[in-house]
Formats: C-alpha cells, structure tokens, sequence
C-alpha cells in the first residue's frame, strides 16, 4: 500500500472513531447574540472534526491522478450547477444575517464533500466500518452510563472529547424522574441526549449494515459483538429516555419483523411491537410545555415559508427570524433558542419551496439507491433519520449528526452493493 493510500485509510479510521467528539472552538461575532444573548446555534464554530475532514479531502485530493480522469460536464449539468450557485448567492443576499447563512451553507458544503468522498472512496468502506464503528459507540456508551450515575458531567480528560460541564442544577440541563427521583438524561459528548440517542441507533444499524453485507465467516466471528453493540445501544436509548429515537427504533422493529417473519409469529411480533410502543408512550409522555412552543415553532415555520415561498428566510436565519419577529425569547430561552423541531419544516422555512424539493429529490433517490442494495440495515436507517426527523432538527443543524447523516447518504449512493 502506497503512502497516500496508508494516509489516507489512517485518517478515515479516526475520523471514525472521533465521530462523536464535539470539541472545538467557538467565536462570538455579534451575528451569534439575541437580545444580548448567546445562542450556540449562531456561534461560528471550528470542530476537531473539521480539521480531520478538510486533511482527509486533501490526502484524498492529492493522492488522485486527475489527469486520467475525464471531466464531461454535460450542458444540463452545468446549467444546475450555475443556478444552484445562484440560488445559494440569492438566499445568502435575502436573509436578515448574510453571515450566518455563509456559515451554514459552508457546513451544507461540508457535508456534501462527505457524501461525494464516501460514495467515490476507494477504501473498503463497509469493511473499516465493521472493524473500527463499535469504538465511538462502546465509548459514547459508557460515557453516558457513567454520567447517568454521578448526576452530571466526569470532568477530566473528556473535556478534549468536548464533554460540557453540567449537573442536575444546571439550568437548562435535560433530566428525568426515575421511580420518583430526578435523574440527568445523559449527554456523553453530544449537545443533547436526544442527539446522542439518534446517533447510537443509526450508528449501529450502518454497522448491522456491514456486518450483514460481509463475508458469512466474518459475520460469525462478529456474533459476539453484534451482541454488545445491540445492548449498547439500547441501554444508551433507555438511559436518554428520548422519545423519538426510542418509538423510532420499536417503528424500524416492527418493519424488520414484517419482512423477516411469516404466518403466526408475524402476527405475535406486531402484538409484542404495539405493546412496546404503547408501554413507551405512557412511560415517556411528551411534556405539555415543550409540545405547545414546539407547535408554535411550526406554525412560525410555515409563516416564514408562506412571506419567503422561493427564497426562504436565508439558512441559519431560522431562529433570529423567529425571536427578533415575535419577541419571544424572554419567555422560554431554552427552547425558543433552537431551531423549529423539524428538518422538513425547517429547511422549506430556511431554503424556501426550491431547497424543500431539492432536499425531497435527495432523500428519496437515496432511500431508492438503498433499496436496491437489498440491505435492510441501510434502508431502515434512513427510514430512522427520516422519522426522527419529523420531531427534531438535529440531523440537520448538529455537528456530528449532520455528518453522520451525509455519510450515510454517501454510502447509499456507493454503486458497490
């Protein structure tokens, strides 16, 4: 193996194992306040993840003969890219903070060269996975089972994993009743427990993926860690208590037994499912409070969408639009600070009708592209982040879920099955 290659495959591997590291730096121009405010969402940020990223494109990059490559951009082709290019320009110049939207079209970019890097890669990308995507989830895992008995965060050395301080008096901090005493819904390295449940439960139907799609030796000796990360993931998905990731994971459930079971015992695994699902429900009731400015967080959506039908209100400018139109965040600051709970709505609210068909063009033709590799695995987890997505929004604004989701989508759209 050359030297490009070794460096290459090198940084790919951490890259993989840092997955769910979160630490970076963060700058405050004045674009990031409201109302003398910080918001995280606004804060320019450098991750580790970046750095490892921009280095893997670059050896990637370098390491490519370009001169054997034969560059045939069709004339359609080119006329989309000049109007994405414009449209881009024309929603940047339209929003209320053109700097924000500079920066989140950056990270737009950013998960795009990671989509194209994993769908073009050489590397034996399902192999690295089998091998290397059990570390970021036994460690996360441990992480949050640890934090979930201390009440609060370790301290120490996490910090360079990007840890953030808390404990149960942190306002703001996400806890739960457990047998009537109050618990922290743990975090591991993630900026919420609900992103953290996400990322388990995808991470580890991707690696269910790779494991399935190998040779029938290898997914023998991994029976034992197909185990482990099974139990990992669900504890991790128990000790969040995030509702979405939980009835998403008992959804995916229940369509793995209608096509994997037949007569009797399908009829008793949906039995079993609804149960499960209903048992959830009553046990982690949404709370009054969040559905109600959840609701409102929609409704503004849709209004944004309607005043800004083409062009959006600008990416990034969800959450300014929103607290600066209606005044709202001296009421709930913890909430009213975050983007609305819905990438659908968020994106058609932020990119206007043209980036909701463009989004819906792409997830569709990757579920597509996924269903013809005949992996359930993979198929359920863009089913899981399509679901996930109706509630939540941090598949599209958070760092490593982001990531995580661009990835899978690049592997959806490998043309090696």
């Amino acid at each position: 193996m050359k030297l490009g290659d070794k460096l290459e495959k090198a940084l790919f591997v951490l890259f993989i194992v840092l997955f769910p590291v979160q630490l970076g730096k963060h700058f405050w121009p004045t674009s990031a306040f409201i109302g003398g405010l910080r918001v995280d969402y606004l804060s320019p940020t450098i991750y580790v993840s970046d750095v490892l990223l921009l280095l893997l494109l670059v050896v990637s990059a370098a390491k490519t003969d370009w001169h054997r490559i034969k560059i045939n951009i069709s004339r359609k082709f080119g006329v989309i890219g000049v109007l994405a290019c414009a449209f881009i320009v024309w929603n940047i110049i339209g929003s209320g903070r053109p700097s924000t939207a500079i920066y989140v079209w950056l990270r737009y970019i950013e998960a795009a060269g990671l989509l194209l890097y994993v769908r073009r890669t050489k590397l034996q990308v399902k192999q690295l996975l089998t091998r290397i995507l059990p570390i970021p989830i036994l460690y996360s895992s441990l992480i949050a089972l640890a934090q979930f008995l201390k009440g609060g965060s370790l301290g120490g050395m996490l910090y360079w994993l990007g840890e953030r301080s808390f404990s149960l008096t942190t306002p703001g901090i996400a806890t739960a009743s457990l047998f009537g005493r109050l618990v922290i819904r743990p975090y591991a390295t993630f900026p919420h427990p609900n992103a953290l449940a996400g990322f388990m439960l995808i991470a580890g139907l991707i690696w269910m993926w790779g494991v399935g799609r190998g040779p029938a030796k290898t997914s023998q000796q991994l029976s034992g860690t197909r185990f482990i990360v099974m139990v990992m993931t669900a504890g991790t998905l128990m000790l969040t208590q995030s509702l979405s990731s939980i009835v998403t994971a008992v959804m995916v459930l229940a369509l793995w037994a209608r096509s994997a079971l037949s007569g009797p015992s399908k009829g008793l695994a949906a039995v079993l499912v609804t149960a499960v699902l209903i048992g959830t429900l009553v046990a982690l009731p949404p709370e009054p409070q969040s559905l109600s400015q959840r609701l409102v967080q929609a409704r503004e959506a849709w209004l944004m969408l309607r005043a800004h039908p083409m062009q959006g209100v600008g990416l990034g400018n969800f959450i300014p639009n929103l607290l600066t139109k209606n005044n709202l965040y001296p009421a709930s600051p913890f909430l009213y600070f975050q983007p609305v709970h819905n990438i659908y709505l968020l994106i058609a609210s932020e990119l206007g009708i043209i980036g909701a068909l463009a989004f819906f063009w792409l997830i569709t033709t990757a579920l597509k592209q996924a269903l013809g590799k005949k992996s359930k695995a993979l198929v359920f987890a863009l089913l899981g982040i399509f679901i996930i997505g109706i509630v939540d929004h941090y598949w599209s604004t958070l760092q490593q879920t982001r990531l995580l989701f661009a990835a899978l989508l690049g592997l959806a759209f490998r043309k090696e099955s």
